[in-house]
């Protein structure tokens, strides 16, 4: 693969040149939350297409990406550059909190809900990267026995190495070759990399012991999101984030469709919905892929605005600070954390 030096770069590449967008990509006729045949073209970001739908609202990448695809997108440059150069070296030098990608406060708030329903069992963490997570568990509640998935070939043996953590092979869901269920089940910053994101939450479901819990934690796309933000939402990043969820659409074919009942959810993070979001200027920001040791990814803006745009933008900030408690109220925080127990 080329030596790309931004993550904009490298979507580029593998979507369009090596995964031929939008040809050999799936594309599907109805809602993968709700499976009705009533969605509608949304908005596209990086020439990429998202659909809505029009019963439920959730919002979705069609075409998108097939199973056999997801080896090269979530084994690229980027995201092995994420576990090397910020997530790993965080870990060796015993730093409390390694994720890019869920924040303390919430690995804090999942433990404590659980705590409270359960003391011990078989925990399962689906996608939990370099297994810093489970680690924070093992740390906070020394009951369960602990096992990771993750397609991360780097990530899952650093966790094994690291952490002592033991990695189940990709048939997770075959309880026949696993022998194993689960007391519980974690999908943090998961399910919105996941195409068919309902499919995949009944086999998480089937591997549950009963009186057991899941729980998930992802981005929220909020209703301002839908109605101003569209694609500038910063959580609308093709083709990694495939399924954007709100709580409604969430819950609801959890809770109907398979019958887990609501223990309890909250919402974390920064506000979901920016007034910069209005100058849809996303398309001028890109990430720089890491390449040594760093705390933290950068981010890259080019805007190059004319004076007047300028103005804009600098009123808007000034709107995002003033009216940030009231946007809090009013349209929530950017992360759904939910737990649900399997009846």
């Amino acid at each position: 693969m080329p030596d790309f030096k931004t993550l904009n770069g490298e979507i580029k590449y593998l979507c369009f040149d090596k995964l031929a967008y939008p040809k050999n990509w799936r594309e599907i006729s109805y809602c993968p939350a709700c499976k009705k045949q009533s969605i509608t073209y949304f908005f596209e970001k990086f020439n990429m297409s998202y659909y809505k739908c029009k019963k439920c609202n959730f919002v979705f990448l069609n075409p998108f990406p097939s199973e056999d695809m997801f080896y090269d997108i979530y084994n690229s440059r980027y995201y092995n550059s994420v576990r090397e150069f910020i997530e790993i070296p965080k870990v060796l030098m015993s730093k409390p909190h390694a994720s890019v990608s869920v924040c303390n406060d919430d690995y804090l708030a999942i433990n404590d809900s659980v705590s409270k329903i359960l003391s011990g069992g078989n925990w399962l963490d689906v996608g939990g990267g370099i297994g810093s997570f489970l680690y924070y568990i093992r740390n906070h509640n020394e009951g369960f026995k602990l096992y990771l998935s993750e397609s991360n070939e780097r990530s899952a043996e650093f966790a094994e190495r690291q952490f002592g953590i033991e990695v189940l092979k990709p048939d997770i869901f075959d309880e026949n070759k696993t022998g194993l269920r689960f007391n519980v089940l974690s999908l943090l910053s998961v399910i919105e990399h996941i195409s068919e994101p309902i499919d995949f939450l009944e086999k998480c479901v089937r591997i549950i012991q009963p009186r057991g819990l899941m729980v998930i934690n992802t981005p929220r796309y909020s209703l301002l999101n839908r109605l101003l933000s569209k694609e500038a939402s910063y959580n609308v990043i093709p083709p990694y984030h495939v399924s954007l969820f709100n709580e409604k659409n969430l819950v609801r074919p959890l809770v109907e469709r398979f019958g887990l009942k609501l223990k309890n959810i909250w919402f974390s993070g920064q506000n979901a919905f920016s007034f910069i979001d209005i100058m849809h200027l996303s398309e001028f920001c890109d990430v720089k892929i890491p390449e040594k040791n760093d705390e933290n990814l950068m981010t890259l803006c080019e805007l190059n605005l004319r004076p007047q745009k300028r103005l804009v933008y600098g009123i808007l900030r000034r709107l995002d600070k003033n009216f940030e408690k009231i946007i809090k109220v009013t349209d929530g925080k950017n992360m759904i954390n939910a737990v649900f127990e399997k009846i």
